[in-house]
């Protein structure tokens, strides 16, 4: 390879490293100015943080970031605090994750990816499980036309508040509501339900929705399907 007259191996003599570094470099996705621009730095480690500074990624469904700065070394791995562009989201994150190596990536969680509405927001799920479950049932029914249950909810054009969307705020509202038990949750006991309070049966919200016990919520359904409160296929 040949840039600005000189070969590889001449720039790896004038940076002093040697060529098969340089080498490396261009094998995993650095720019030529980058790959010619980082000498050797101590330890024989290559100084990546300020090769990403500054530059701009996407992540796999095409949103693009910028690294905004470096934020702390954690078990000798360098974090970097990134920003989305169009969403404005900000996370941390390791280089290997931004530059997309692996099957980790840095993703948008204001960028609707459950769904097609349903986003993460500033919540782990790791930390909420419970209730992350509840939420993307309640999502995917409603707007994933290959769900089951599609056709007796989204079908029947039931839907999701937008602040629901978000699960960091569904996860704010859920604590709150009439029949929320920490404990009940967590031995799978409760089930989350639209149509006791809101007789509209059509609409997932902070105002129409409580927490009920899985015999309440049967009991619940088979008093719709004897109704016949269910569209046509």
């Amino acid at each position: 390879m040949i840039y600005n007259g000189k070969s590889l191996k001449e720039w790896a003599n004038e940076l002093k490293i040697s060529e098969n570094a340089l080498y490396m470099r261009i094998r995993r996705g650095w720019k030529i100015e980058d790959t010619l621009s980082q000498s050797k730095v101590k330890n024989g480690t290559h100084n990546i943080k300020y090769n990403i500074i500054g530059k701009t990624f996407k992540d796999r469904f095409g949103n693009e970031f910028i690294v905004e700065s470096f934020s702390e070394k954690r078990n000798g791995i360098s974090y970097y605090n990134v920003r989305f562009l169009e969403s404005g989201y900000t996370t941390v994150a390791c280089s290997s994750h931004i530059r997309g190596v692996g099957k980790t990536h840095v993703t948008d969680h204001l960028y609707p990816t459950f769904s097609g509405v349903g986003m993460l927001g500033y919540a782990k799920t790791s930390d909420n499980h419970k209730l992350f479950v509840i939420w993307a049932g309640m999502i995917d029914r409603c707007y994933n036309e290959n769900n089951h249950a599609y056709k007796n909810y989204g079908k029947c054009g039931v839907r999701v508040c937008e602040r629901w969307k978000r699960f960091d705020y569904f996860l704010s509202d859920a604590k709150k509501l009439k029949g929320y038990d920490e404990q009940k949750l967590k031995n799978g006991e409760l089930c989350i339900d639209k149509d006791i309070i809101d007789h509209s049966k059509m609409m997932y919200s902070p105002e129409t929705c409580c927490f009920v016990s899985r015999s309440e919520n049967s009991t619940e359904a088979n008093i719709r399907r004897w109704n016949k409160v269910r569209c046509n296929d």
